[in-house]
């Protein structure tokens, strides 16, 4: 189940944006702008929201709804599926890391954490 909750209004480049944040029980609420969905494979990079927080999300809903399961794809693999730096996409695996969905193990890579 996700929530969204309105978060106030924000100037971005002069001019004035809702803010809305998503979040799934007691995890972390991610920002987002009304409008901005993420599909399975594509990240906007015209979005205000950092591409880690948004490729984090795609990560999170696909773990969530059991898509992801098992070894996740190297930081470098999703570097090239999504289109970001591979560094972008190590932050993005060490939020999950840190919110306990996802297991490093040293030389081995990440794992969807047990339930």
């Amino acid at each position: 189940m996700v929530f969204i909750s309105n978060r106030g209004r924000r100037r971005l480049a002069g001019q004035s944006v809702t803010w809305f944040h998503v979040g799934t029980g007691g995890i972390p609420e991610i920002p987002v702008l009304p409008g901005v969905t993420y599909s399975d494979h594509m990240l906007d990079h015209d979005s205000p929201v950092p591409l880690h927080e948004q490729l984090s999300a795609i990560l999170r809903d696909q773990v969530k709804s059991r898509q992801l399961t098992g070894r996740v794809p190297s930081a470098r693999t999703l570097a090239e599926e999504y289109g970001v730096s591979h560094r972008t996409s190590e932050r993005a695996l060490n939020t999950l890391r840190d919110e306990g969905l996802l297991v490093a193990v040293v030389g081995k890579g990440y794992y969807v954490a047990p339930k």
